[in-house]
């Protein structure tokens, strides 16, 4: 049984996520809601550290031991995707107003040994939506997500599980592996420079 879960911000119009459980039901997703209440009139959120938060975070889990990859082909994934198109392209739309930071929604896949991480964000009309979203689909029917997971430096060690990230490349219209080792070595080097200039 896969498990979803749907966590989204209070000025999301309950409509929408209603809109989008019935178009994803199945006989083999158990469906779970999360309404998030601003406990703040600054916009501060319940259980959300900071207000850099996306909108709708949907959380898919697969509990039988299965690659990852192996998930695209299962109709309910598309069906999962062509959701996510519509929940983005609304809540792109003027009429839904947020405090702070862009528009998005943040795709959670994990299985018992693996974790994909991937931002839907920015405001998009249905062109761009479908464009991007198929670059997605594609990526992941390729073999570049078992290569991402082979390369130490697209793995997020902070994870509980190997975890890679993708990110949207708006300049090459391309989907990408987030870098974390040429982070950690940023970070490294930069610690580096404040210790020798603290022995000098």
């Amino acid at each position: 049984m896969k498990e979803l879960t749907i966590t989204y911000q209070d000025y999301i119009p309950d409509g929408l996520i209603r809109d989008f459980r019935k178009l994803v039901q199945s006989n083999e997703l158990q469906i779970k809601v999360s309404k998030k209440e601003r406990e703040h009139s600054d916009g501060r959120w319940n259980n959300f550290e900071t207000v850099a938060v996306n909108d709708i975070i949907i959380y898919i889990n697969q509990h039988p031991t299965e690659l990852i990859i192996n998930f695209i082909s299962d109709s309910v994934f598309l069906l999962i995707v062509t959701g996510i198109k519509q929940l983005w392209v609304t809540i792109s739309k003027p009429s839904v107003q947020k405090i702070g930071g862009e528009k998005g929604i943040e795709l959670k896949i994990k299985d018992v040994s693996k974790s994909i991480d991937v931002s839907f964000s920015g405001d998009v009309n249905e062109k761009q939506a479908d464009l991007i979203i198929e670059g997605f689909v594609d990526y992941l029917k390729s073999k570049n997500v078992n290569n991402a997971f082979d390369n130490p430096d697209y793995v997020n060690t902070k994870s509980d599980k190997p975890e890679i990230r993708l990110i949207y490349n708006q300049e090459n219209k391309t989907w990408e592996p987030e870098n974390f080792g040429e982070k950690r070595r940023k970070m490294d080097e930069l610690r580096n420079q404040a210790q020798r200039k603290f022995r000098s």
